[in-house]
């Protein structure tokens, strides 16, 4: 019997020291799952603010367009609409302009065309490129190093318009209506066909100062012919690297609202012409980057502000963004809830205002084969909802 009771308090002990090994056990998992688990959410924070700052950094969402188009160069070379002595907005020689102006990279991406008009009163700081012809001090000296290199190369360049005041704007488009009735159209046709050849006052790259038109000395007809000139292959090609872009090619009228123009370049900055002309990007198109393409997609549906506001009435809810969505569903972002409920009950997604808009959506993601960027161009977001997410 005593020898019985020894074996049962032994097998107890037994069972009792594995009952406690098997506590410890569980202990050091969970200790360990909580380690992981912070060093992810550390990491993916940390991917966060970086990102931000990247983000804030580099981009500006693209967009832009602007007009003009006579009849021939010579129409435009009295175009600018500056007085003898330049003084039509702030001339300069460029070496006046602070450290943090030259720094600042929305300048370089403003939108301006039909839909958004220059801000009210906006003068640039000007500098002469040549012949009483005036760009943004800022970068005039990328488009004086451009003609620079191509002249070396035996090409005879002519600078036909830049800069014009919105005064010149508006008798260049008010000759145009003019024109144009006396050709038989109504007053309505004329001033709405008017604003798809020269834009309309305020609408206009070139009231910006941003905006040259450049042709061939030997030829200034502005056609399509122009393409065809020595001086302007070598601008197609070699344009990027100056920082400009071909600003209306033959394959985006449909989004710009202006006809092909193979002579106007607008300066936007050397990273982001060498991305518009690598990528055949438009301007006046919009980039969505990582939480930028929900935000971008609502800009294109014309939901202006609607970000914001789910974002108010939502942030502190546990479904759209939390450690819970993380534990319960592994994505730190509730996607049945964002990807869903949010866009199609909640507050919804105007789908069908976003697929007739004629701006171009790009999201933007990493190639993880070459590490570089690619714009994948959104047109149906119910079906490629997986871009947005």
């Amino acid at each position: 019997m005593k020898e019985q009771r020894m074996e049962e308090w032994g097998s107890r002990a037994k069972g009792g020291q594995r009952s406690r090994q098997g506590q410890r056990r569980r202990r050091q998992q969970k200790a360990l799952h909580r380690k992981i688990f912070g060093f992810c959410l550390f990491t993916f924070l940390l991917g966060v603010l970086f990102g931000k700052a990247v983000f804030a950094k580099e981009t500006g969402l693209l967009v832009q367009a602007g007009k003009m188009i006579p009849s021939s160069a010579q129409e435009t070379a009295e175009e600018t609409g500056l007085a003898a002595d330049g003084k039509s907005g702030t001339v300069s020689d460029g070496a006046s302009l602070s450290r943090e102006t030259e720094k600042s990279s929305d300048w370089k991406l403003t939108l301006v065309n039909a839909s958004h008009p220059m801000e009210e009163g906006y003068e640039p700081e000007l500098a002469e490129i040549e012949n009483n012809y005036y760009f943004d001090a800022r970068a005039v000296k990328y488009l004086q190093e451009m003609l620079a290199d191509g002249r070396k190369e035996g090409l005879d360049f002519w600078v036909c318009s830049a800069y014009r005041t919105i005064e010149k704007q508006r008798d260049l488009y008010e000759d145009k209506v003019r024109r144009l009735q006396a050709e038989g159209m109504s007053s309505r046709t004329a001033l709405k066909e008017a604003g798809t050849v020269v834009a309309y006052p305020g609408t206009s790259e070139h009231n910006l100062g941003l905006a040259v038109d450049i042709v061939a000395k030997d030829y200034q007809m502005l056609d399509e012919k122009q393409e065809q000139t020595a001086e302007q292959q070598w601008l197609m090609e070699n344009c990027w690297k100056y920082g400009f872009i071909l600003r209306y090619p033959t394959d985006k009228t449909g989004e710009t609202g202006i006809i092909y123009e193979p002579w106007h370049y607008r300066y936007v900055g050397r990273e982001a012409a060498r991305e518009i002309m690598e990528q055949g990007i438009c301007l006046d198109g919009v980039i969505g980057v990582s939480a930028g393409a929900i935000h971008g997609s609502t800009s294109v549906s014309g939901q202006k502000g609607r970000s914001i506001r789910y974002y108010r009435k939502y942030c502190a809810d546990k479904r759209f963004m939390s450690v819970w969505s993380l534990i319960h569903t592994g994505d730190l972002v509730g996607r049945e809830f964002c990807y869903k409920d949010l866009p199609e009950r909640l507050d919804p997604f105007d789908y069908e205002a976003f697929e007739k808009s004629p701006m171009e959506f790009y999201v933007v993601c990493s190639n993880l084969e070459t590490g570089k960027a690619e714009y994948l161009r959104l047109t149906d977001p119910r079906r490629q909802m997986d871009l947005l997410r």
